[in-house]
């Protein structure tokens, strides 16, 4: 957490409190930033969101509880720690805190070493949370992308070539569709093995990533098979696939010790959304790809082919 996890915003519009907080958190290792409003206070948290808030619950204007709701209101998948402190001392206060999204309660007058303790459980708290969002993000990283090249895996390519599609549709873009191929990948595996041959596929992915445009969709259909998607007005969209060909053509894999010789075989398919107006059927696009695909390795390889059909909704 660093810097974020030591930082703490108090509220409280008694400058005496503000300045006993503010002494006591500085001599325990935190980060105060001390304001007098409730304000104040989610601006605070608006420029650079704490580990653990301190809110005092009567402040003129906006008061601790209302900056604890919109706080609350605002936040996705980063909670701060909150702690409500009142005069207050009554058994429906601390529920009400508690159901407006406080995490805890402390009445005045605040005995020191409870306030410590109470900041270390919210610190606890905010860095169990903390490494539970990583593992969430780690696994949904997973879930969508390819272990060994990192690209997108082929079911997230396809739920965001069919979100490409229907943006396409007001834009007036065309969406290309190409299915790469290694050509006679196989005997490398047989002849070098497969770790030769995932350091191939690795480097494929690299090379598909450099040609082509950080938004366009770039993933790992299987085994040697890769998938670039891209929209385009422009009417040479052909010739971007034939550069990438020609680049894998030209320049060996694995140059520091094998220099292997790899060729690729692209097949395209088009939706023409000023020609078709409805959505394009994706397995559609998929198949034409493919066939495509299929007679370029069938005609010698080494080259890029396109479906002779515009892909529609049919």
């Amino acid at each position: 957490m660093g810097l974020l996890r030591r930082r703490v915003i108090v509220a409280d519009d008694d400058q005496v409190i503000r300045h006993i907080f503010k002494h006591l958190l500085t001599s325990w290792g935190y980060e105060p930033v001390a304001v007098s409003t409730g304000s104040e206070a989610l601006v605070a948290f608006r420029e650079s969101p704490p580990a653990l808030m301190i809110l005092d619950w009567e402040m003129p204007g906006m008061s601790g509880v209302e900056v604890c709701k919109k706080v609350r209101a605002e936040l996705n998948d980063y909670h701060p720690y909150i702690v409500l402190v009142s005069s207050h001392s009554e058994m429906n206060y601390v529920a009400t805190a508690l159901h407006l999204g406080a995490d805890d309660f402390i009445s005045k007058p605040v005995n020191p070493g409870v306030l410590k303790a109470r900041i270390a459980v919210g610190i606890r708290a905010f860095d169990l949370q903390d490494k539970l969002l990583i593992a969430q993000r780690q696994l949904e990283y997973q879930a969508a992308h390819d272990p060994l090249t990192r690209l997108e895996n082929r079911r997230s390519a396809v739920q965001r070539l069919k979100t490409e599609a229907l943006r396409v549709q007001n834009s007036g873009e065309r969406l290309i569709l190409g299915i790469c191929d290694i050509d006679h990948f196989k005997p490398i595996n047989d002849v070098y093995g497969h770790p030769v041959g995932d350091r191939i596929l690795i480097e494929f992915a690299h090379r598909l990533e450099s040609c082509f445009r950080p938004y366009d969709i770039i993933g790992r259909w299987g085994g040697e098979e890769f998938i670039v998607a891209m929209s385009t007005n422009e009417k040479d969209y052909w010739q971007v696939y034939d550069r990438f060909r020609k680049s894998v053509a030209s320049t060996p894999f694995l140059q520091s010790d094998l220099g292997l010789e790899v060729n690729v075989s692209i097949g395209l398919s088009v939706y023409e959304p000023k020609l078709f107006g409805e959505a394009p059927n994706i397995n559609q696009l998929i198949v034409r790809a493919d066939k495509a695909l299929y007679d370029a390795k069938n005609s010698g390889r080494n080259k890029v082919l396109e479906s002779t059909s515009v892909s529609g909704v049919s």
